[in-house]
């Protein structure tokens, strides 16, 4: 489990996360107005999950994650009248009654293509007829400039899926989609920070004999010399689908 070690640290680290949940709640509360029932999958520490008890107070949320610390984070610190925290491994999902809306965020570029689309097509058939899934992924130019220096040592997240392959699986299962791009770039004072950011939030997993102290050393000088500040680039893809 990616997060699960993490889930005391994760939303410390996760301003990124915060950014593109912020983002998305945009989109579901210009396109969805009415739910009573919404599932948010890939909730985390269930601090995302709060912000959409409060766009919508009197839904009923289920909240699931396949992390059990991150589930018993959520209890703790972000329970709700209505919130309903459960853990599950994803592809597979509950079965239950239908949702006027699915949300997820951040959270399925960590699917391989097959259980993405096997995912897809059980999050169709948890919606009712007039649902909505409305989910944000980063896409594989996050973390380019690092990816740049590190040529011989991919990134996980080069391997995310493109907007294109998205849209392609999101066709088989949905008849009306929106899907949009953005990039977004952050400077960190350090490698360091940066690394930490990378570690807490499990969005790259590059080997961790990497970064010996020599070997940080070089790559933060080449890093300034490349880019003149420590930035990193994450490439957000929105997309809803009913």
């Amino acid at each position: 489990m990616r997060f699960s070690s993490q889930a005391n640290n994760y939303d410390t680290y996760s301003h990124i996360q915060a950014v593109i949940f912020d983002e998305l709640l945009k989109l579901i509360q210009h396109s969805q107005r009415n739910a009573s029932r919404i599932l948010d999958l890939g909730c985390g520490t269930g601090a995302n999950t709060i912000k959409l008890q409060k766009l919508f107070p009197h839904a009923t949320l289920m909240a699931i994650d396949s992390s059990s610390p991150m589930i018993s984070y959520a209890k703790k610190n972000h329970p709700g009248k209505n919130i309903h925290y459960q853990q599950h491994q994803l592809p597979d999902l509950p079965s239950t009654n239908p949702f006027d809306t699915i949300v997820s965020n951040a959270c399925l570029h960590w699917l391989s293509p097959k259980n993405f689309q096997t995912l897809i097509a059980k999050i169709q058939g948890l919606l009712n007829s007039n649902g909505q899934f409305f989910f944000s992924v980063f896409g594989p130019k996050t973390y380019q400039e690092l990816q740049q220096l590190l040529p011989h040592q991919p990134l996980v997240s080069a391997k995310f899926l493109n907007a294109d392959s998205l849209q392609i699986i999101l066709k088989n299962h949905f008849k009306k989609i929106s899907l949009f791009e953005h990039t977004h770039s952050v400077v960190y004072p350090s490698l360091k920070v940066l690394l930490h950011a990378i570690k807490f939030t499990g969005t790259s997993s590059a080997n961790a004999g990497l970064w010996t102290p020599r070997k940080l050393k070089t790559l933060e000088k080449n890093y300034l010399a490349e880019y003149g500040q420590i930035k990193a680039s994450f490439e957000f893809i929105f997309a809803s689908a009913s």
